[in-house]
């Protein structure tokens, strides 16, 4: 994350649950720890479930890998 793109609101990630989104996961969550602010990181079918929805899917346990 920029600086400049850091905002005190919710920060998401969307990705996979593959081991090669591993380091990704881990970067997301020690900069959202530094800036204080409140994150989540979501498998890609989230979205998927979203778009098809079209509103924002309450948080399922299957679909947060992290919440903090």
């Amino acid at each position: 994350m920029r600086a400049d793109y850091i905002r005190p609101v919710h920060q998401i990630l969307i990705c996979s649950r593959d081991t090669e989104d591993k380091g990704l996961r881990n970067k997301f969550q020690e900069e959202a720890r530094e800036a204080k602010l409140t994150a989540g990181i979501y498998v890609s079918d989230w979205i998927t479930r979203n778009v098809l929805k079209q509103k924002v899917a309450e948080d399922e346990d299957e679909d947060i890998l992290i919440s903090s």
